[in-house]
């Protein structure tokens, strides 16, 4: 299904309305959602990243750093950015 690639608004308001919840089991989920969403609309998922991590909980700076594992291991310049910026 290639809907929600080519409009991924509908997930991304709902992983931002869970971005700071408390249980690990969540914040999992909404990484490897923004994980996936990396690969296949990197521009808008890196965009949205950037834009969570400008003042993080712990919470979604956990997401974040676990969403960014895969571009941190590829070295990607603006996933190492981000990263950076959590540090």
């Amino acid at each position: 299904m290639t809907q929600f690639i080519d409009d991924p608004k509908p997930i991304i308001e709902i992983i931002t309305l869970l971005k700071n919840d408390p249980s690990k089991y969540v914040q999992k989920s909404v990484a490897n959602n923004l994980n996936d969403l990396l690969k296949v609309n990197y521009p808008v998922a890196m965009k949205l990243l950037t834009s969570w991590s400008k003042k993080p909980t712990p919470e979604c700076a956990w997401i974040i750093k676990h969403a960014l594992r895969n571009l941190k291991k590829k070295e990607d310049a603006s996933a190492l950015a981000i990263l950076s910026k959590l540090s």
